[in-house]
Formats: C-alpha cells, sequence, structure tokens
C-alpha cells in the first residue's frame, strides 16, 4: 500500500475509533500501546510509530485515555507530529490534537465541576485563593454565570471575593456581565457597572450597556453607570454617544470583522449569554454564527431603547440575511455528514428558530429599509447578504413606482456574478417603463441562462494585481471571484464561514497585522483548514512566481492535502485544466447555476409574454436559441415558451428541431410544439418544414396532439393543409379521410415507416403539393357544375338573404 492509501486508512481508523466512546478493553493497555507509539516516533522508528498508533486505535481509547495521553505527552511532540513530512504522522497527531481540543472544551464548560467548585471556595474564601486561581485557569469565564449571584449576597466578604475574582478573569467575561445588566437584583446592576470599569475589563463593547444604564430606575445604579461610563470612554479615548449609537457600532464590527471578534476564542465553546429570570443562561451555538449572534444581540439591545432606529433595522436586515444564508449553507452540510453529531444537534436545535423568527424578521423590515440594506451589503462586499435581501424583495414582489437605484447597483455590481443576475431576475419581473438599464437586464439573464457551473473561488491575496489578474481569467471560465482579502485571519473567517469552491492563495499574503517570511502562513493556513469538516476538501491554489515555481511545489504542493502550485503567469486554458481535475466529483455548483438559469430563463419567459414593456427582450433570441439543446429541462422550458413569445418564423424553426428530437422528454417537446403555436400567430405563415412538425405531432395522441392542433392555429398560409387536417378521422377510427394529393393523410394509423425513408428523399415523399392539390380540387368542380354556374349560385344565395 502506497503513503496515501495508508494515510487514509490510518484517518479512517483515527476517526472510528476516537470519535467512538465505548468500553471492553482496558485503559492501561491502551496507554502502554500509546506510549510505546510515542517512544518509538521520537526514536525516529516511524513506521513501527504507525503501526503502534494503528494498533491503540483499534482498541477503541476512551476520551478520559485520550485526553490522560495528551496531558501525559509533551504538547510540542504533537504538534511537531502535525507539521511532518510523513502524512501518515501529521494525520494521527491532527486528529489527537482535535479530539484533545473537543474533550478540553467539554471539561472546561462541565457545569457541575464549576458548581462544585465556587461552592467549596465560597465556603470558606479568605483561604481558598489557591483554588480560586486555579478554578479561574481551568474554567475561564465558564465560572462567570454562576458567580454573579454573590455581587447580591448578604456578606460584604463574598461579595468582594465574586467581585475581584470576575475582574481576574479578564475581557473575556464581557459578555456575561453584559447580559447581566438587566438583574432583578439592584446589587447586582451595580456589581456589573462598576465590574465593566475596572482595568482587566475595558472595552468599547460595553459602552452601549453602560450609557443604556444611566437611565436605570435606582439611582445608586445610574450613579456607577455614569462613573463608569465616564472612566471607559476616557481611558480608551472613545467618542461619547447615545446608548443605541454605542450598540450600533460595536454589532457593525460583530457583523463585518467577525475575525476581530476578541471574545470568539478557541479555547471556549461558542456561547451566546442571556438572562432567564435571575440566573444567566448560555446557550451553545456553531463557531461561524458567533459574531453574528452577538451582533443580534446587540442591535435587539439598540432597538429597545429606540424601536424606530433606521439604522439598526438597517444592520439588523443584513445581520439576519447573513444568519439565514450560512445556517442554509451548513444544515446542508451537515444533513449529509454521518460523522460530527454535535453540530447537527446545535444547528436542528436553532431550526425552530431559525425559520420561524429570523427569517421573518427580514420580511417584517420595512421595503425602504430593505433597499438600504442591499445598499450597504454591496458596499460591504457581502454578495451572498445581497442575494437574500433581492430574493426577499422578489418573492414579497415589493415593487413601487420606482426603482430603487441599490437594485440598479445590484445589476452592476462588478463583485459578484450572481448579484447581478438575481438583480436583473427582480427587475424584470418589476417590468418597469422607467428603466433605463433594460439592456443591462436583458444582457444579464441571456449571460445567466447560457452559462453553466458557476463556482465559487475565494482569493487571499496580498499582491493586488496578481488577484486582479486571477479574476479576469476566472470570470473567462464562468467563476465566480470575490474581492481578495489580504490576512489569513480574514480570509480564514470568510472560507470557513460560507466554503468556496476553491481557494486562491499567494505568497505575498499577511498573517494577522505582522509579515512573516518563509511558507508559516500558508502552511498553517492549510492545517487549519484541514480540521474543519466542512473546508477539510476545499482546494487550495497556490499562486507563486514564474521563477519560484519548482522550489514552491515542493514546499507546498501535495494532493493528500489537496494544494496546488501554478504560476501567476498561467493562462485560461491551463486553469481550466486544473479545475477539471479539481472538480471531477463537484456538483453542488453547477446544481446552483442551473437553479440561477432557470429562474432567468422564467424572467425573460415573463417578458416576452406581457403585452407591455420596454425591456429589449428581443436582444435575447440568440441566447434562447443556444440553451435548446444539452442544458437541463428545468432551464430549457422556460426558454422554449419565451422563443414562442418572441415569434417569428427563425424560432419557429428552433423550435421544431427541439420537438424532432425524439430523445427529448414529452414535456419539452410538448412545450416545443405550443410554442411554436404562439411564434406563428404573429406571422401567420410556416415554412415546409415547421409544416412537416406540427402535422407529425397531429398524428400523436394526448397532450402532443392537442399541443400540435394548437400549433396549426397559427397557419394561415395553407389552407388546403387545413382542409386535409379538419376532414382527419379520430385515431383508432376506421373512417376515412378525403382523398389528399400528399402523403400527409392526418389519419393515425396511416403514418409513414421511418425506416423505409430517409434523407432528403423522405422529405420529398411528404413535402405537400399545393398545385396539385388545387388542380384536383378544379377538376372536382368541373365534373358537377362549373366554376361559374357554382359563383352564380352564391350570388342567388346571397340576393336571397338580402
Amino acid at each position: 500500500m502506497g503513503i496515501a492509501g495508508r494515510y487514509c486508512a490510518v484517518r479512517l481508523s483515527i476517526i472510528l475509533a476516537i470519535i467512538t466512546v465505548c468500553g471492553g478493553v482496558a485503559d492501561a493497555q491502551v496507554r502502554e500501546t500509546l506510549g510505546r507509539a510515542v517512544e518509538e516516533y521520537r526514536a525516529g522508528n516511524h513506521d513501527a510509530a504507525v503501526k503502534s498508533f494503528e494498533s491503540a486505535f483499534k482498541q477503541d481509547p476512551s476520551n478520559d485515555v485520550i485526553w490522560s495521553f495528551g496531558q501525559q505527552v509533551e504538547i510540542a511532540t504533537l504538534f511537531r507530529m502535525a507539521r511532518s513530512t510523513d502524512q501518515r504522522l501529521a494525520g494521527i497527531a491532527t486528529a489527537i490534537l482535535s479530539r484533545m481540543r473537543e474533550v478540553h472544551l467539554e471539561k472546561r464548560g462541565d457545569s457541575v465541576a464549576i458548581q462544585e467548585v465556587v461552592a467549596d471556595v465560597f465556603s470558606n474564601p479568605d483561604e481558598k485563593f489557591a483554588e480560586r486561581l486555579e478554578a479561574s485557569q481551568r474554567y475561564g469565564r465558564n465560572l462567570v454565570p454562576f458567580l454573579v449571584r454573590y455581587l447580591a449576597d448578604g456578606d460584604l466578604d463574598k461579595q468582594t471575593v465574586a467581585f475581584k475574582w470576575i475582574a481576574d478573569i479578564g475581557r473575556q467575561v464581557v459578555p456575561v456581565l453584559l447580559a447581566a445588566r438587566k438583574h432583578p437584583d439592584l446589587r447586582v446592576r451595580v456589581g456589573v457597572a462598576r465590574l465593566l470599569s475596572a482595568s482587566s475589563l475595558r472595552t468599547r463593547d460595553s459602552l452601549g450597556a453602560l450609557r443604556a444604564m444611566t437611565q436605570d430606575a435606582s439611582d445608586e445604579v445610574r450613579q456607577a453607570a455614569s462613573e463608569s461610563y465616564r472612566v471607559v470612554v476616557t481611558r480608551l479615548r472613545a467618542r461619547e454617544s447615545s446608548a443605541q449609537e454605542h450598540y450600533l457600532r460595536t454589532a457593525y464590527r460583530y457583523y463585518r470583522y467577525p475575525h476581530r471578534n476578541e471574545f470568539d476564542q478557541s479555547n471556549y465553546k461558542p456561547m451566546i449569554y442571556s438572562l432567564a429570570g435571575k440566573d444567566i443562561v448560555a446557550t451553545e451555538v456553531a463557531r461561524f454564527q458567533f459574531s453574528e449572534m452577538m451582533a443580534k444581540q446587540t442591535l435587539e439591545a439598540a432597538l429597545e431603547i429606540d424601536s424606530n432606529y433606521d439604522n439598526a433595522l438597517l444592520l439588523s436586515a443584513c445581520n439576519d440575511s447573513a444568519i439565514v444564508v450560512e445556517f442554509d449553507e451548513n444544515i446542508a452540510y451537515y444533513s449529509e455528514q454521518d460523522s460530527d453529531t454535535q453540530m447537527k444537534e446545535v444547528l436542528e436545535s436553532q431550526r425552530a428558530y431559525v425559520d420561524n423568527v429570523v427569517r421573518l424578521r427580514i420580511r417584517a423590515t420595512p421595503t425602504s429599509i430593505l433597499h438600504r440594506a442591499l445598499g450597504q451589503a454591496l458596499e460591504d462586499g457581502r454578495p451572498e447578504v445581497a442575494q437574500k435581501i433581492i430574493d426577499v424583495l422578489r418573492e414579497d414582489r415589493r415593487q413601487g413606482r420606482d426603482v430603487p437605484n441599490q437594485l440598479i447597483r445590484a445589476l452592476r455590481d462588478d463583485n459578484s456574478r450572481l448579484v447581478r443576475t438575481k438583480a436583473a431576475i427582480a427587475l424584470a419581473e418589476w417590468n418597469s417603463a422607467d428603466l433605463d438599464a433594460g439592456g443591462d437586464v436583458i444582457s444579464t439573464l441571456s449571460e445567466a441562462v447560457v452559462t453553466s457551473g458557476i463556482r465559487v473561488v475565494q482569493k487571499i491575496m496580498g499582491d493586488r494585481q496578481r488577484a486582479n489578474r486571477m479574476d479576469a481569467l476566472l470570470r473567462n471560465l464562468n467563476m465566480e471571484s470575490y474581492s481578495p482579502y489580504e490576512t489569513i485571519s480574514e480570509g480564514y473567517t470568510a472560507v470557513t464561514n460560507s466554503p468556496p469552491d476553491a481557494v486562491f492563495v499567494d505568497t505575498s499574503v499577511r498573517m494577522k497585522q505582522q509579515r512573516r517570511g518563509g511558507t508559516m502562513p500558508i502552511n498553517h493556513f492549510v492545517t487549519t483548514l484541514r480540521r474543519d469538516y466542512r473546508t477539510q476538501n476545499v482546494p487550495v491554489i497556490v499562486i507563486v512566481a514564474d521563477e519560484e515555481e519548482s522550489e514552491a511545489r515542493d514546499v507546498y504542493e501535495s494532493e493528500e492535502r489537496k494544494v496546488w502550485v501554478v504560476p501567476e503567469e498561467i493562462d485560461s486554458q491551463g486553469l481550466s485544466r486544473l479545475f477539471e481535475r479539481l472538480f471531477v466529483d463537484k456538483r453542488d455548483a453547477k446544481a446552483q447555476a442551473t437553479a440561477l438559469a432557470a429562474d432567468a430563463a422564467r424572467a425573460l419567459e415573463f417578458v416576452a409574454g406581457v403585452s407591455q414593456t420596454e425591456l429589449p427582450v428581443g436582444a435575447s433570441r440568440e441566447a434562447l436559441g443556444r440553451v435548446l439543446r444539452n442544458r437541463p429541462d428545468a432551464v430549457r422550458l422556460p426558454c422554449i415558451r419565451a422563443l414562442g413569445h418572441l415569434g417569428g418564423s427563425d424560432a419557429a424553426g428552433r423550435l421544431a428541431e427541439v420537438y424532432d428530437d425524439d430523445r427529448n422528454s414529452l414535456e419539452i417537446r410538448t412545450a416545443a410544439l405550443r410554442a411554436i403555436g404562439d411564434a406563428l400567430q404573429s406571422i401567420g405563415s410556416a415554412s415546409d418544414r415547421v409544416l412537416h412538425s406540427i402535422q407529425d405531432g397531429m398524428r400523436q395522441s394526448g397532450d402532443l396532439r392537442r399541443a400540435a392542433w394548437y400549433a396549426f392555429s397559427g397557419v394561415h398560409n395553407n389552407g388546403a393543409a387545413r382542409l386535409v387536417a379538419w376532414s382527419a378521422s379520430a385515431p383508432g377510427t376506421d373512417a376515412a379521410a378525403p382523398e389528399a394529393s400528399s402523403g400527409d393523410d392526418l389519419d393515425e394509423g396511416d403514418g409513414v415507416d421511418e425506416e423505409e425513408m430517409d434523407g432528403d428523399d423522405a422529405e420529398e415523399e411528404e413535402e405537400f403539393d399545393e398545385e396539385e392539390f388545387e388542380e384536383e380540387f378544379e377538376e372536382e368542380f368541373e365534373e358537377d357544375d362549373d366554376e361559374e354556374d357554382f359563383e352564380d349560385s352564391l350570388d342567388e344565395e346571397e340576393d336571397d338573404d338580402a
């Protein structure tokens, strides 16, 4: 077995063994095997170490065994293993570290153990300083929900200990204290107000709460809050504002820059704190939701002060849209995964709230605020938020007299093709007579109809010129490419919140705010991505200067880690070949592109079918004709109907080709015949080619037959064919139709055998000879009465009627 095969086998055994917690084998034996594996690794016997690790994992080590093993082994040893060039050892170490982190977070938030420690300390607080210090290091801010109650204790010594204990933990306790600012006990509120100005807890995030507490019903709380507010503003050199303005600025930081949220620490579970009676309740959320959930809480606090605060409503619409989009993406992802049941449970517990509250909050936003929110999303570079807001505007048909300029901005957004297409669909459905961007609407819809496989690439690149060149190449390949992030931390947050199809990164990218040389930033970034289930299979393409390509391949490229190196001068053809390899099994983006193309086609169908429109929908004929083959039926059906509405002989000819191709579904062929009827209504004539298709359909049964007879209603130039059609017998009867001069008898039982006719001969034999039919028609009149007698009799009847 090769390295890649053995690595995959090891990873599989790790996942199956480590995640499964079960007994049955003595822990001592497993610990001994793990210890032997580490010693063999330290001795350089890597093959033997891998074999020992595999043997240990087959014995189903428990959480406690993995935790104690990690505590006994130097953590530096595991990190060296994780950076090893031997992918087997790197995979083993990464899995162990990941499992240790999960166990650590569980132990750090163990509420039973925390309550026991807190009760023990407060049983004799003067003599428990060491225990208090150890608990702070072990549990951190998870202690605070159980310490808040002691701020109201009747024993002044206990109040003092609780105050100092909370302050010693550090700024991580601020979210818990903010949840307690409305505590029913006066002494707790006073304690919270004073704590927020403590030197170890000062942060701009508490300014909104302190300002709001200056309006408390209690004089004591107001005084404490006012003093603390002045201290924080002065020491942090912040600008004095109203409470709702402070809240708005804080919420915007959480929403726009989640990577800068100091409370999102990996050594804590992502918890959102709220007040329930006298208790602080912690609710776990997904890591990617943490900052947006904090922003939601902060905006709600602003709206409690002023429910008509427009800016808070605007940001709330943006933030709620981001929550919904990320929830939908991740619930779809995790529903297909057999592992990570804990994340599934977290997301499922939120489903009712997201569906019945958050989604409806967006719909309850006034239309003018939604328009402004759309503009804000475009300005912030949040295309997924802009798309969601446009969807709401469309679904609720919020169409006033004037088209909002934000929707026109979205139509011309350079950052996202998906946004442009959604905006074009919304504007087409609006069909406003005052729209100056009609040409852009139709061209965008036409492009969306013919575009297939829109895939999303996230760029994390420090060289702006290089990023622009890559963006141009990606546009040529019908791929979505957002504005680049220039630091690893910003890019990592964007990628994990909404995983793209691929990531571009260059060697000039920075780690946080400081530059680092060598390979550290990119390798660290890739390693971190591979720890997340949602991004473990996202390809990473490293862009390097041409002269650095050979060296960079040795440093970065790894098929197991899904990292590839390409030169910056790569052309569209080379990039296309790479993507063909990377996306051979990915169909999610293709499904998204199909749905969007279908929406665009339906928008063109709508515009083409309305009686009055200022949109130049005729310009879409070429695009509609290009998708009649080799496209999903969901896209072709509205395109077929749109071509029928546009009318014309060329459209009828294209539609006849669709009907004649019996590989198409019954629904497609039926729609093509009916669209032929629509197309012929405007011209009143059909070519022999189109007439042949209609007559073939008239011989069929069911929906095809009905559609074909409707299509024949547009044939005004061939009365002889109409007579033959009207005189035809019903399918399944023995009645004979009038003798016709061609082979176009419409009796279903007399169809032409396709095996006896092919090519041009078949067309000549079935072609209707109108002159021959008219000659026979005249001969029939001569046998009974001459033509003049026939006309005289008509004149006599008219005289009688007169």
